[in-house]
């Protein structure tokens, strides 16, 4: 496929802190080969000289750099050459976002009054794309704006046409989801200072404080549009990402020097087991490492619970066990079905526990969980001491509610309840949530890839480098599945089941894994898994070594 950016074009209408020095109207090219017509259509020019296809490369062998092609901005200071660079980074932002490609484009925010067009060749043919976001309205909770694509003059979307009956892509021969991927680098000390563009995006402020007063005011410094894009670890969904990553204008060099290491020992490693001359006279021949002493796992839940341990998700669930009614034998069952998982799972829920009692004094206060359980005790209860249990439930602890409850209950069922209550005291909906899917992938890894489910247990000082990887496989599964290209396999939103069942799906949940473990293991070669499939790999030598020992 052949790839050209040609040429933007600011329109009437676009806001002056945008425009900067441009002018509304004209084309800017970034190719000297195209011109404007009589028509006003962009076509190829006949005179001047092109560049032939092989000047990026030497060797007359097949390569990649054939379809390479340079464009320059060349210009005296202050003559605009950053504003049509920013002018570009606000046109594809804002129709990506508009687009939307998976859930990673829902991150971004508009740049408003913006209204341009950028134009393309794409196997010799004529995008151009066509924003306006000058009026940013709503359709449900999502923001909206005008964008539409052009092919050769053929629309070939157009964010008006959208509703729910009838799809808003057009098939065609250009595929827009996989069209771009811009990445914008930019080391200038002076340059991108986010804080400069928090008005482009004043429809999103949620304190609801000008931007002018924003930075007099403690800990509410937003993010703008900008700040979106800088370069993240997202598996490079987003499809526009600012390097190097920057927070307040500020680039961290210190992390820079660290990813400048992890590139290089990649580049080392691949080479392996050659030697790799890093120049003419150093060469790398061997490598040491060493384990970190941080925990992924750790890492991980911390701020996942510090982020989510105040949620409430219980009106979510009552509605169901309205309409579902299951009966007192059923929720008996439903019972011993969360102490068995609880029970099996008690290493990562151990973990859970651990961190949960570091953010959470007050354990019972507002925990969703404990009250969609404590409904399902409620129907063992005579009707006519139901609506009292309810009223004084909040007042009483949980050990005073189950000794008045406790005649309705053998004492084995009785246990359970009480061990349930105790081992999730602090877990919430969200958080509990997360456990039992961490506990899918910790079950379906250990047994994927044989590994000694009683080292794993007891942390054996062995098993270290195992131990780390698992982890970090267990994690990296549930973000990865997260992106686009594998989110029709996730099966992480299980309240309603959950309400009634008190217990995961396996056709909702552990089957999809399997699919999506073939997916990467098998089929999939893309950067997005990469560290995945690394991980995998390791982890399967280890244990096949680890077998043939014993």
């Amino acid at each position: 496929m052949n790839f050209k950016l040609i040429a933007l074009k600011p329109l009437e209408g676009c806001s002056e802190h945008v425009l900067k020095n441009l002018i509304t109207n004209q084309f800017y090219f970034f190719d000297n080969n195209y011109r404007i017509d009589d028509n006003a259509n962009i076509v190829e020019r006949k005179d001047i000289q092109q560049i032939p296809s092989s000047f990026f490369y030497l060797k007359a062998e097949k390569t990649s750099l054939e379809y390479i092609n340079v464009q320059a901005l060349v210009g005296k200071n202050g003559e605009g050459k950053s504003s049509l660079t920013e002018l570009l980074l606000r046109v594809l932002n804002n129709f990506y976002k508009q687009y939307e490609i998976g859930s990673v484009t829902e991150n971004l925010y508009f740049s408003q009054d913006v209204v341009a067009e950028a134009f393309f060749i794409v196997n010799s043919r004529v995008l151009k794309l066509y924003v306006d976001s000058r009026k940013i309205t709503k359709i449900g909770d999502r923001p909206q704006i005008i964008a539409i694509a052009f092919l050769d003059h053929e629309k070939i979307y157009d964010a008006r046409d959208y509703n729910k009956e009838n799809p808003r892509r057009l098939q065609n021969e250009v595929n827009l989801d996989y069209l771009f991927f811009t990445m914008y680098i930019n080391y200038s000390l002076y340059g991108l200072d986010e804080s400069e563009y928090y008005q482009e995006n004043q429809y999103a402020n949620e304190h609801g404080f000008p931007y002018d007063e924003i930075n007099k005011i403690n800990k509410l410094i937003p993010d703008s549009w900008l700040s979106k894009i800088f370069h993240k670890n997202d598996g490079y969904q987003t499809p526009i990402v600012i390097h190097p990553f920057r927070k307040q204008g500020q680039i961290d060099i210190v992390n820079e020097k660290y990813l400048i290491n992890q590139r290089l020992l990649s580049l080392i490693i691949e080479e392996s087991p050659k030697k790799y001359n890093i120049t003419d006279d150093l060469i790398a021949d061997k490598i040491y490492l060493q384990f970190k002493e941080t925990d992924h796992l750790d890492i991980y839940l911390n701020d996942f619970i510090k982020n989510s341990i105040k949620i409430n998700d219980f009106a979510k669930a009552i509605p169901v066990f309205d309409i579902s009614k299951p009966t007192s034998e059923d929720k008996i069952q439903n019972i011993k079905n969360l102490n068995d998982f609880i029970l099996k799972n008690n290493i990562l829920l151990n973990k859970f526990r651990s961190i949960i009692f570091l953010h959470h004094k007050n354990k019972y206060e507002g925990s969703d969980l404990f009250w969609i359980i404590v409904e399902h005790m409620i129907s063992f209860v005579d009707d006519e001491y139901k609506h009292e249990i309810k009223s004084r439930l909040k007042e009483e602890t949980i050990k005073a509610y189950l000794e008045r409850v406790k005649q309705y209950f053998s004492d084995n069922d009785y246990n359970i309840v009480y061990n349930i209550l105790t081992l999730t005291e602090g877990f919430n909906f969200q958080i509990y949530n997360f456990y039992q899917l961490l506990s899918i992938y910790y079950n379906f890894w250990s047994k994927q890839l044989k590994l000694d489910q009683d080292k794993l247990r007891k942390g054996d000082i062995s098993y270290k480098l195992e131990n780390n990887l698992f982890y970090y496989l267990v994690i990296k599964s549930f973000r990865t599945i997260y992106y686009p290209k594998y989110q029709s396999l996730s099966r992480t939103n299980t309240i309603e089941y959950f309400a009634v069942h008190l217990k995961s799906d396996e056709t909702t949940t552990v089957n999809p894994h399997k699919e999506f473990h073939e997916l990467i293991s098998a089929k999939d070669k893309s950067h997005i898994s990469m560290k995945l499939r690394q991980t995998i790999y390791i982890l399967r030598f280890s244990s096949e070594r680890t077998r043939k020992t014993n």
